[in-house]
């Protein structure tokens, strides 16, 4: 975002500060996602299987909260352009990819065991590495890999002793290999709805992507939730006030999982952001700690603490290895914003689809980055993409 701003003697240290927050941030949403998946393990737990049902309500929850605001924006855009509708079939594909990413690993575990959806779903950091490298041109440092090497085998310490612990539950297993498949696929949907979403922001803010993202998805996941589940919501009776609160609790996380990830694509990147969401299990192991039984042993609670040093190290070495995209800007010697080189057709597709209209990107203003610096803007005319 460097051609956003002037630059001064603080530009470098603003930006370091601009990034950090992103990891920061990062741990919020890793936060966030563990609790979301407490409330969908105590659903379970009391015989209440909704997860497509679970899924809907966050989309709606999002859509509520967002939709209005940007269609207030639309109806006083100054230009009379009003909607572009041109944008709504990237945003489709958008929504798409997300639903059934969700989808997709709530499928897996019919199938297979927890420790393989965890383990297989990290599978999404190498997806969004190599994503953003073919589509967007970051560039990834030596320490990049190692910090996400290191994370995910503090992660791995953490799953394969819960796995392997007296009474553990990784019981029979329908169809593992279908189900190893689902995760991939999953990981993979995860990791390129990530990219989409780094992508869309550099020509849009969270406020537009999370109306699109939150209507289309609730109009997806709902007829697929009617069609696949049904109207299954006796099961919710039984628990009453409880079930709803559960309900409400998942529908509230995932709302604050997508409204800050929104922050730490735009900061980080996809890769950095499914780096940090390694932290998710080390949480979800401190909120077991804290409102379950906690350790069941003195050797879990050792791998415990081994995990959280390994993925807490894993993030800061990926963390500090900088932004991957200024780091490709500077090896091609030109702004992040220039685009302005040699490509093959296809990938010059691609590269146009996860763009939208210039002279609609201008009329939206790039969040709160220019507060964030607190530099002198230029106009956005002038940036060449």
């Amino acid at each position: 975002m460097a051609s956003m701003f002037s630059r001064g003697d603080g530009a470098a240290a603003s930006a370091k500060t601009y990034w950090w927050i992103g990891i920061a941030l990062g741990q919020l949403c890793a936060f966030v996602n563990a609790t979301s998946a407490a409330a969908s393990t105590a659903l379970e737990s009391k015989h209440v299987y909704l997860p497509a049902w679970q899924t809907f309500f966050a989309y709606c929850a999002i859509g509520g909260a967002y939709g209005p605001m940007y269609y207030a924006r639309v109806r006083r855009d100054e230009s009379g352009g009003g909607y572009a509708w041109s944008k709504l079939k990237k945003y489709v594909v958008l929504a798409a990819i997300d639903v059934e990413a969700n989808y997709f690993v709530t499928l897996a575990f019919r199938y297979t065991s927890m420790t393989s959806v965890t383990l297989l779903d990290s599978a999404a950091i190498p997806f969004a590495m190599a994503l953003s490298a073919v589509a967007l041109k970051s560039k990834y440092a030596k320490a990049h890999v190692v910090g996400a090497c290191v994370a995910f085998g503090g992660l791995s310490v953490l799953v394969l002793s819960d796995a392997t612990a007296k009474g553990s539950s990784t019981a029979s297993v329908a169809n593992a290999p279908l189900g190893d498949f689902l995760t991939i696929v999953a990981a993979a949907l995860y990791a390129t709805s990530n990219v989409l979403v780094e992508a869309f922001l550099h020509d849009a803010d969270k406020v537009e992507i999370l109306a699109h993202l939150g209507v289309l998805g609730a109009a997806f996941s709902g007829t697929q939730s009617a069609i696949l589940e049904g109207m299954k919501f006796s099961e919710l009776k039984t628990l009453g006030a409880r079930g709803v609160g559960l309900f409400t609790a998942f529908a509230s996380s995932l709302f604050v999982l997508y409204t800050f990830s929104m922050d730490v694509l735009e900061r980080c990147g996809a890769s950095a952001f499914n780096v940090s969401m390694l932290a998710s299990d080390v949480w979800s192991v401190i909120l077991r700690l804290m409102f379950f039984n906690g350790f069941a042993s003195s050797a879990r609670a050792a791998a415990f603490v081994i995990s959280f040093a390994l993925v807490a190290a894993g993030i800061c070495i990926f963390a500090s290895a900088g932004d991957p995209a200024q780091l490709g800007a500077e090896q091609r010697g030109v702004d992040v914003e220039s685009t302005a080189d040699e490509t093959p057709a296809w990938l010059a597709r691609v590269r146009k689809f996860i763009r939208f209209d210039q002279s609609k990107a201008s009329n939206m203003p790039y969040v709160v980055m220019d507060e964030q610096y607190d530099l002198e803007p230029i106009e956005l005319g002038s940036v060449g993409r």
